[in-house]
């Protein structure tokens, strides 16, 4: 009898040892279910920065596009300013050298007037 319990014995311990590989295997199961999860949600995030950083590189494009284009009308601006203070600087030069012309051929009129003057006999005086 002795045999037959020590078998038992031995059945019941082997049996609780397979339990315990059962309710390891379970955990284990359990933490590879939830790595694949993490695998997976970790893949997704990828995907979501992927994107995420397609579109911050898309908008990076954008803003220099943008900076060019107002750096090029910013130059235009001052191009055109430059061009109007040149011609308000070229009309302000043409009307001083007409005003000293006029100045000059009044000078010689009266010049050439009191020549006149001078020629006249005296006895118009």
């Amino acid at each position: 009898m002795d045999l037959v319990v020590q078998g038992a014995f031995m059945l019941m311990g082997s049996n609780k040892r397979q339990q315990r590989e059962i309710a390891h295997l379970k955990e284990f199961e359990e933490k590879a279910a939830s790595a694949d999860e993490a695998m997976r949600c970790l893949g997704r995030l990828r995907e979501d920065f992927a994107a995420l950083q397609k579109r911050a590189d898309e908008a990076d494009a954008a803003k220099e596009e943008a900076l060019a284009k107002l750096a090029e009308e910013k130059g235009a601006r001052e191009a055109d300013r430059r061009r109007a203070d040149e011609a308000e600087r070229a009309k302000a030069e043409a009307e001083a050298a007409a005003v000293k012309d006029a100045d000059d051929a009044v000078e010689k009129f009266l010049a050439e007037s009191w020549k006149a003057d001078e020629r006249l006999p005296w006895c118009y005086e």
